[in-house]
């Protein structure tokens, strides 16, 4: 894959727990985890199936450039709204690509 067709950057964050100064609740926020380079790429049926059985909304495949440490849970921040990562997918092709299966979240509550 050309990095030049990769046309959409987007931010990757995860979620971390600080403790209160209070010292009573951890409070969670996101933590900026990389900046990467991404595009789009299509469902396959099978994906758009399960994600109607699971009522998922709004699934989104993202091929990017691989970084090792994506996990699922961590979210993706494009176009103002907030995206849950649900599966990370590794191409053993070619082995610095990897998609990553999102569903967009109403809130991260």
């Amino acid at each position: 894959m050309n990095p030049s067709t990769l046309r959409f950057q987007i931010d990757i964050y995860r979620r971390t727990e600080t403790q209160n100064p209070s010292g009573y609740m951890a409070v969670e926020n996101e933590k900026l985890f990389s900046g990467v380079r991404a595009d789009f790429t299509d469902a396959s049926t099978r994906e758009v199936w399960e994600a109607h059985a699971a009522k998922a909304r709004n699934i989104v495949n993202w091929k990017i450039r691989g970084w090792k440490n994506i996990k699922v849970g961590h979210w993706v921040f494009f176009d103002e709204q907030w995206y849950e990562i649900i599966a990370v997918q590794r191409i053993k092709k070619a082995p610095r690509e990897m998609i990553l299966k999102t569903t967009l979240k109403e809130s991260r509550g």
